[in-house]
């Protein structure tokens, strides 16, 4: 007899198992809302011939959406006990299919067919809008916009990138929908996020005049860096010789371009004579003298020798524009606007 006994029980609770997951809702609060499965979470003996079962129960609702949504079961079955009756499921969004978080629990008596018609379940919440407005989340941050679109009972979309001049790195340049648009709860809304200024070309600006060359840079979005100065005997004087950085280097908005600019040819230096080159240089000193007592009219020099604006070594104190030479050792000697070779002395 108990072996009879148990068999029935086992045979009773696998039909259970199976009538409870193909079971199926029949009264509901909403006819859009539906308890459309069951999920054996645990099961254990609560009795010689009772066992406690737990399930999570998926949920299809249409619309409306329903917020603070309850599902909540009830027997109508004496062997069929309901010990955990009511489901939390919070925000049912529109068109949505969601698993409980929540469970429910019954107790039922193995020995007895389990009927699936003896669950009745009702969902309850509060109706939402059909529609919802899209918030306006241009200029917020990334973050600050997500938040703002889940509280309107939408969801974040697809999230882009994309430089800008205008809006900081990391804030919402666009969205879509736009703000203000009706759309269904649930809806996603895609995001465009600034990363900031995108990289602009430096100009070249060699050859051009400092001023052009600066205009050229300040118009690209850039400043003019550091300006210094070097002799060039290609570029005229007032243009640029060197920029740095170079034409076509891709930098961020506001770098400084470093100029040189010409001052055009480099001095040169004039051969001398005279002095100690006087004896073996290109221009001796019967080049490059003038004669004694000539006076200013006949006084000449050639015209490869060089000038110097002191008095070679040597030389005696400046005098008349006719002065001569007296002794001493010779050299150079500016007098006035004329110099003068003295191979035996200096001026007199």
């Amino acid at each position: 007899m108990m072996t009879m006994l148990r068999r029935g029980v086992q045979v009773a609770g696998r039909a259970l198992l199976v009538l409870l997951m193909l079971a199926v809702p029949v009264t509901e609060a909403w006819a859009a809302a539906s308890v459309t499965g069951m999920q054996l979470v645990s099961s254990a003996r609560s009795g010689r011939t009772t066992f406690d079962y737990t399930y999570r129960i998926t949920v299809l609702n249409g619309a409306p959406a329903l917020d603070n949504a309850v599902a909540k079961v009830t027997s109508s079955a004496a062997a069929t006990q309901v010990l955990q009756s009511e489901v939390s499921l919070g925000l049912l969004a529109a068109n949505a299919t969601v698993t409980s978080a929540g469970t429910f629990t019954i107790r039922q008596d193995r020995t007895v067919p389990f009927n699936a018609a003896a669950l009745v379940w009702v969902v309850t919440g509060t109706p939402v809008s059909a529609n919802v407005s899209v918030p306006n989340v241009v200029g917020l941050t990334q973050a600050a916009a997500s938040t703002a679109i889940t509280n309107a009972g939408l969801s974040v979309g697809a999230v882009t990138q994309a430089s800008s001049n205008t809006v900081a790195a990391g804030s919402v340049i666009s969205q879509n929908p736009a703000a203000g648009a009706s759309v269904v709860p649930g809806t996603a809304v895609a995001l465009v996020v600034s990363t900031g200024p995108a990289n602009v070309s430096v100009p070249n600006v060699v050859g051009l005049t400092q001023a052009a060359a600066s205009t050229a840079i300040t118009n690209a979005g850039l400043s003019v860096g550091a300006v210094t100065q070097a002799s060039s005997n290609t570029v005229a004087a007032g243009s640029v010789i060197s920029q740095n950085p170079a034409a076509g280097a891709s930098v961020v908005p506001g770098t400084a371009v470093a100029l040189v600019v010409s001052t055009g040819p480099a001095n040169v230096s004039v051969p001398q004579c005279g002095g100690a080159d006087a004896g073996g240089g290109e221009h001796g000193d019967h080049e490059c003298r003038a004669e004694r007592g000539s006076g200013d009219a006949g006084q000449q020099q050639h015209s490869g020798c060089g000038q110097r604006d002191q008095p070679e070594p040597g030389c005696g104190s400046q005098r008349g524009a006719g002065g001569g030479c007296r002794g001493g050792g010779g050299g150079w000697c500016r007098v006035r606007r004329w110099r003068w070779w003295c191979p035996r002395g200096q001026p007199t």
